[in-house]
């Protein structure tokens, strides 16, 4: 009993975190570690069968569709942020989405376009929703100065996620059909369902709101009425579009070198091919996250206090930026993985600074601008990016 408290101590010491915040930082870890490993493998097949079956050329069409039906999810969600409480909301969005992909499953031998259309929108509709909610929902279980010291933890899962999904897809991809990853995909979601109902850790109670205010505009004018708050507010909007605007630039770049990468006989093999490119995103995958968990464990607290909560959001669009101009000037296999991995290790880095910027934003309000940037503005930048995507490749 004695030997277990002083190593509880050491790791309340090491971590910088006191015990009464573990069991939140556990329910909310797990939560993101199964929802990351699943996301990881769910899309990297998506992607893998896309090529595949329709060539390089189209993956922009799938970064917009991607993007517009996320758009449609935010529309969507934006009513009903005050009317369901977010464990509520996130258990049904786990369940319309596992439904979705099984579907998906079900319709395959019968329709890849209906196939490729559900696990759309299962993504960009319903995912994407869940994980806005999640982090606001984490948010609230932390006040701003608790949240320095255990977001950045709770981020890792998100890495380590990574890792952890782009082993089972190096190990796996040669001996299944790449497109059964999706049911542990829906396995993953619903093994989140119990977490959330019965975790049995305490969260600060929501009110359900009574205010004639309701509804995304009202609620978004409210927050830009206070001037101090439209600047900032603003402030995040150009960051995150500008980051997005560059993501799908560098991700179609990033997925072509891949693609080039792979022998023209593997290439012309068909089913061949498609489990080569999985194999290879998957295994590259892994370099990646684990090079961002190193700088999370190492440099990122750091970085955030000696740059500032928009210098640290700052450093990701600028790092990727300067990767894409280097992508310009020589672009090879080498280049592109560089870049890949310059944006997902800066991207731990603004991830974390992101989050604790909303603090500061009016706590009625706060959702709803997060639906607004998530929901929105980083869809919108995505479709602008891919336009520019397109335009570029003409």
């Amino acid at each position: 009993m004695l030997q277990h408290i002083r190593q509880t101590s050491i790791l309340n010491k090491i971590f910088n975190v006191n015990v009464n915040e573990w069991p939140k930082i556990g329910l909310a870890w797990t939560i993101n570690f199964f929802y990351r490993i699943g996301f990881v493998l769910g899309w990297t097949v998506i992607v893998a069968m896309f090529v595949s079956r329709y060539g390089i050329a189209s993956l922009p069409l799938l970064f917009i569709l991607n993007a517009g039906f996320a758009v449609i999810g935010s529309v969507l969600y934006s009513s009903i942020l005050e009317k369901f409480g977010k464990e509520q909301i996130m258990i049904a969005t786990i369940f319309a989405a596992g439904g979705l992909l099984f579907g998906a499953m079900k319709i395959l031998p019968y329709s890849e376009v209906f196939f490729f259309a559900l696990v759309i929108v299962a993504i960009s509709v319903f995912l994407a929703q869940f994980k806005i909610n999640f982090i606001s929902y984490v948010e609230e279980m932390f006040n701003p100065l608790q949240s320095a010291r255990t977001f950045p933890l709770i981020e890792a899962s998100e890495t380590i996620g990574g890792i952890g999904a782009g082993l089972v897809i190096t190990l796996f991809s040669a001996g299944l059909p790449i497109v059964s990853l999706i049911y542990l995909w829906i396995a993953l979601l619903f093994f989140i369902v119990p977490l959330l109902l019965f975790h049995g850790v305490p969260i600060k109670e929501e009110h359900l709101s009574n205010d004639k205010k309701i509804g995304f505009v009202s609620k978004l004018k409210e927050a830009f009425s206070k001037a101090h708050e439209r600047s900032y507010i603003k402030g995040l909007f150009y960051i995150v579009f500008l980051q997005w605007i560059l993501f799908n630039l560098l991700e179609f770049q990033y997925t072509s070198a891949v693609f080039d990468n792979l022998s023209h006989v593997v290439r012309d093999t068909g089913s061949g091919f498609e489990h080569a490119l999985f194999h290879d995103l998957g295994t590259l995958s892994v370099l990646f996250s684990c090079s961002a968990l190193l700088i999370q464990l190492f440099l990122g607290s750091r970085l955030i206090g000696s740059l500032g909560i928009f210098g640290s959001m700052l450093l990701h669009p600028i790092v990727t930026l300067l990767s894409m101009i280097g992508l310009t000037g020589k672009f090879t296999f080498l280049t592109a993985i560089l870049a890949k991995n310059n944006f997902t290790i800066t991207t731990v880095v603004h991830t974390n600074a992101y989050h604790s910027a909303y603090y500061a934003v009016d706590e009625k309000a706060r959702s709803y601008v997060r639906e607004l940037l998530e929901g929105i503005v980083r869809p919108v930048g995505a479709i602008i990016g891919t336009l520019i995507l397109i335009i570029l490749e003409k």
